[in-house]
């Protein structure tokens, strides 16, 4: 029997099912807790569940023969009263709209990175960043550790250096292994706002990256394209996860040179100028990406033998940018002959085990697998994005630097992947960080490929099937991200309470024999650590016995995921690598055990 009415209410209650469906894949799900009614809704699944119902119901509520029909009316109507409502709302077409859409997302993201990011130090790199800073502030770049030269024989020198740092070229001192970049900013926030400011850093470019990556997608195709891409880079796992867990230095180089991109494609010599100044804080953040500093130079040697500008402009324009971004390539090479002793050496040491051919294979793997496996499928139509740009004319004709663009976007994104693409692989998605520069490209590329085959469809379908692709990204990516620990960094909280228990309860003159807290032990309590990884197991009793006659109390340090392997590193040798004594503290999952008798 029809029931047009029914069908009707069917095919709304259908389409709000699916928007429900969608925002609790996104904010995985809310309690609303009235003091007359409980509201929960967790899982996807369930008002997926009433959506489809509902468009069985309406199917049943139709005709016999013309079921299909009666439904796509229904569905027209919904369409037009949607088109009707925006249309009531005209400014929601402008680009001032468009931007403040893309400001408000790049809000959103840095009110995340400050709410739910991870204002700690931990394991290698987040120490060895916001220690670094420290040495910046303070105007000191070696660190002074009192037992370097005073560990017994037959343990190296380099035990005394922890996570983040290695001996100076005199082995009196330490210096630090990570880029001068992001420590510098850092520092500088120091200066100004006290040691915790330095985490303020990290969500403020991220706010900068989602916003260039608007800027760019504006500039390349329209303000949508930006909005889109902008709310792509802004759910994605990779950044997500950066963004939530201790500091590193993937989102601050993926907004400079995000910045660098939008500068450089504007026609001014002011540009060109600031176009430099960001890729030199770009390479100072990440000296390995020097390489990208070719596609906007490129770019800018090509505009002279064009005839879009004056030669004189063009060449202006190449000389500001090179007088911006050279004298960083420089003091990079300063820094490395100072801390290393040479301007060609780098803080991992050589580069022979880091960049090989054989690692070509296993990364493109790895790559491809881990941006499919987080973003979907989806993401692979931005490699159709060039050759549809570069066919629309009206995107040509309205833009007419979109070609140059395209030319210098493509290449970016291939020099960012050939800077990793002998890498040493790492299996694991998070490492999907190494080519976060390029995501600005890629999801603007991926959000025009998204608009331009849609609008070769007919009717309506061209405005719904971006809406639902965008959706089904936005909701897989989101998805990934939770499931994957994304938006969750609690567990690295752990870092600053040991480091502050041990300020709190040990003694002055206690010694860590610690691997992974062997930093953010000496950062919270400014207590030394000694690498138990780097002493040889027949030599533990010695290095002990050593340290007590210098008046030093020591103490093991466990994360729970290490003490499987000081286990199997000494357990043979000493009866202290049994560890069959209680801990005298366990604090979230880490533990302390005393070598001799625990302390008052």
């Amino acid at each position: 029997m029809e029931r047009p009415a029914l069908r009707r209410a069917c095919v709304i209650l259908a389409v709000s099912g699916l928007v429900w469906s969608f925002a609790v894949s996104v904010t995985g799900g809310f309690v609303l807790d009235l003091s007359f009614l409980r509201v929960s809704s967790r899982n996807p699944r369930n008002p997926l569940l009433v959506a489809l119902l509902a468009v069985a119901a309406a199917w049943a509520c139709s005709p016999a023969g013309q079921r299909r029909r009666a439904v796509l009316v229904e569905w027209n109507w919904l369409a037009r009263s949607l088109e009707t409502l925006v249309a009531l709302f005209p400014v929601v077409r402008t680009r001032a709209a468009a931007s403040g859409c893309a400001g408000l997302i790049a809000l959103a993201v840095v009110v995340l990175g400050v709410l739910r990011g991870a204002p700690v130090v931990e394991g290698s790199d987040s120490y060895g960043y916001v220690s670094q800073a420290h040495l910046w502030a303070t105007g000191m770049l070696r660190v002074e550790h009192p037992l370097i030269g005073k560990l017994p024989e037959g343990i190296a020198a380099e035990a005394v250096v922890p996570l983040g740092y290695r001996l100076s070229t005199d082995r009196t001192s330490l210096v630090p292994v990570y880029s001068p970049g992001l420590p510098i900013l850092m520092a500088m926030f120091e200066r100004f706002g006290g040691p915790q400011a330095v985490f303020y850093v990290m969500p403020l470019l991220a706010g900068v990256a989602v916003s260039a990556t608007y800027v760019l997608g504006t500039m390349i195709a329209g303000p949508l394209v930006g909005v889109l891409a902008a709310l792509l880079m802004a759910t994605s796992p990779a950044f997500v996860f950066q963004l939530t867990h201790p500091p590193m230095s993937d989102i601050p180089a993926t907004a400079w040179w995000a910045s660098v991109l939008i500068l450089v494609l504007r026609p001014s010599r002011s540009s060109a100028l600031f176009a430099g100044i960001a890729a030199a804080a770009a390479i100072l953040t990440r000296p390995n990406l020097v390489p990208l500093a070719l596609v906007p130079g490129g770019l800018l040697i090509w505009d002279l033998q064009g005839k879009r500008m004056g030669r004189r402009v063009a060449v202006h324009r190449l000389l500001l940018f090179a007088a911006a971004s050279i004298p960083a390539c420089l003091f990079v090479a300063y820094l490395n002959d100072y801390w290393y002793g040479s301007p060609f050496a780098w803080g991992y040491g050589t580069l022979a085990g880091w960049y090989q051919w054989g690692y070509f294979g296993p990364n493109a793997g790895y790559y491809l697998r881990w941006a499919v496996d987080s973003q979907s499928p989806i993401i692979l139509v931005a490699v159709a994005a060039p050759f549809l740009l570069w066919r629309d004319r009206t995107v040509e004709n309205g833009q007419p630097r979109t070609r140059a663009m395209l030319v210098v976007c493509s290449g970016f994104v291939l020099v960012v992947y050939a800077c990793y693409a002998f890498y040493m692989p790492f299996d694991h998605w998070s490492f999907l960080r190494f080519l976060l520069p390029a995501f600005p490209v890629i999801f603007v590329l991926m959000s025009a490929a998204i608009l331009l085959l849609s609008a070769r469809l007919r009717g309506r379908a061209h405005w719904v099937l971006p809406v639902v692709l965008v959706a089904v990204v936005i909701s897989h990516s989101t998805r990934f991200g939770r499931e994957h620990g994304a938006f969750d960094s609690s567990h690295e909280l752990r870092f600053a309470t040991v480091g502050r228990y041990i300020a709190e309860r040990l003694p002055q003159h206690a010694v860590f024999l610690a691997m992974l807290h062997s930093g953010s032990a000496t950062y919270y309590s400014s207590r030394p650590t000694i690498r138990w990884d780097l002493i040889p197991p027949e030599l533990l009793d010695v290095a002990i016995e050593h340290l007590q006659r210098l008046d030093y109390s020591p103490f093991i340090l466990l994360d729970e995921t290490e003490a499987q392997d000081f286990v199997a590193r000494f357990s043979g040798v000493n009866p202290l690598g049994t560890l069959d004594r209680p801990a005298i503290a366990s604090v979230d999952g880490v533990k302390i055990y005393a070598v001799s008798q625990q302390p008052n």
